[in-house]
């Protein structure tokens, strides 16, 4: 096996190091083509600070400002400048000059670059970031109206790294359950030394589902307060993580993993074996097994001896994708079952499809009830694939094939397919899937 000197090494990557910062800098002068037509119909607009915010971020983060690694390097000033003159341009009324479809690619795959190495080197500190890269991506394409099966491949491809991220991350805190505020359930909290603290609350009828708060807690009861409200788990996941971490850096506080028992009536009074066990659930059938399911989160210290507890997690359209031992991201429902179905919380799930996803009987029974008349069915398990949990929803399966072997050394080949994509007639829109076609089930907040 040959082996290489870091100077070697350094060479051998200068080519498409220098692709990147080349992409990098056109992509900067797209996001001042962007501010500009944003700066024509409307000359104050947030948007126009935040999009010259990113482009000085990109000068710097890829080094388009240092001669000592980057040819032909700019000051930074002078693309500010540039990104400046244009905006003050379209203020005063004149044409804004560039092409926005030429332009849309080295934008579109610029950011996508940015967010894929920021995950390779800054992992979960980053998440928030990479998230907000893939939905810029979204806004600048339809804006521009670019090709959406190309761009659809390049945000899932983040998103993916999002989700690897989450899943690799644990969350401050502990679970919760049974503790709400204003209609939210509440299913991870942290609570620091100083008193105060973050939650994570979901609601599925709310038009945004899910929220983070920052508490303090005074005596044993919690003042919730400076929500954030957001229509997907992924998102808000990312934001309790980022606002308890900062939190926890900013001000030098430590988490409180010995709770008094004031802080333990606030988090596990509603959550005893005793509670649970006495709640309600819809009866399903999966698999051909009864089983128990809930819409929220259940947390599994709290059941008693001799169930299982698994979650479903969302496919990313709103179904049943896969059955798995714990989802922190996208998670769709949990189910109690006497079956062991064999997985395990690393890297194994069951999927789920229209002919396997739960199948309401139009029953609700204890924990207790169920237990007392279960039967184990004589029928095959499922069989359990191995494999990693965020490639584990069906519609992302492809996606993930491609992204390997686009990390696998096809990234030169990319920015073509975008362009060539492009040019190609737009597919015919594919038929809505029938969402009525399967009930809901009532929830347990």
């Amino acid at each position: 096996m040959p082996t290489y000197t870091l100077d070697e090494l350094i060479k051998m990557n200068e080519p498409q190091a220098q692709r990147d910062k080349a992409l990098i800098s056109r992509c900067v002068d797209g996001l001042g083509l962007y501010a500009a037509q944003i700066a024509a119909e409307d000359r104050f607009s947030s948007k126009i600070l935040e999009m010259r915010n990113l482009a000085e971020t990109l000068v710097s983060y890829w080094g388009l400002d240092d001669d000592s690694l980057t040819k032909n390097a700019k000051p930074r000033d002078e693309y500010l400048q540039a990104f400046d003159e244009r905006v003050d341009e379209a203020r005063t009324g004149g044409a804004v000059a560039g092409d926005a479809f030429q332009s849309a690619p080295n934008v579109i795959y610029g950011l996508y670059r940015y967010g894929d190495d920021m995950a390779g080197s800054m992992g979960s500190e980053a998440m928030k970031e990479i998230l907000s890269m893939s939905g810029l991506m979204k806004e600048i394409a339809k804006a521009w109206d670019f090709e959406p099966g190309v761009l659809d491949d390049l945000t899932t491809r983040l998103e993916n790294k999002v989700r690897g991220l989450l899943e690799q991350t644990p969350l401050p805190g502990r679970p919760v359950s049974g503790v709400q505020n204003v209609g939210y359930t509440i299913t991870q909290a942290v609570l620091f030394d100083n008193n105060r603290g973050f939650a994570l609350a979901h609601r599925h009828t709310a038009s945004a589902p899910y929220v983070t708060w920052q508490f303090t807690e005074e005596n044993g009861v919690r003042d919730y307060y400076w929500g954030k409200y957001t229509g997907t788990e992924e998102s808000a996941l990312i934001d309790y993580f980022a606002r308890a971490t900062e939190y926890k850096g900013r001000y030098g506080v430590k988490e409180k993993t010995a709770p008094s028992a004031e802080v333990d009536a606030v988090i596990s009074s509603a959550t005893t074996p005793s509670e649970n066990v006495a709640e309600s659930y819809d009866v399903i059938e999966i698999f051909g097994r009864e089983s128990l399911f809930s819409n929220g989160r259940i947390d599994r210290n709290t059941l008693p001896d001799g169930v299982y507890c698994y979650d479903i997690r969302d496919d990313g359209n709103g179904n049943a994708g896969s059955l798995e031992a714990v989802v922190r991201a996208n998670h769709y429902a949990t189910i109690i079952s006497m079956t062991d179905f064999g997985l395990n919380e690393k890297d194994s799930y069951i999927p789920l499809d229209y002919d396997t996803e739960p199948n309401f009987i139009g029953e609700v029974a204890t924990i207790e009830e169920y237990m007392a008349s279960w039967v184990e069915p004589n029928i095959p398990l499922p069989e359990v694939i191995q494999s990693e949990p965020w490639e584990v929803p069906t519609l992302l399966k492809n996606t993930a094939k491609k992204a390997a072997a686009h990390d696998s050394g096809e990234k030169t080949s990319v920015l073509n397919a975008i362009r060539e994509a492009q040019k190609a007639p737009k597919p015919p829109a594919k038929p809505k899937q029938d969402k009525d076609r399967k009930k809901q089930g009532p929830e347990h907040e």
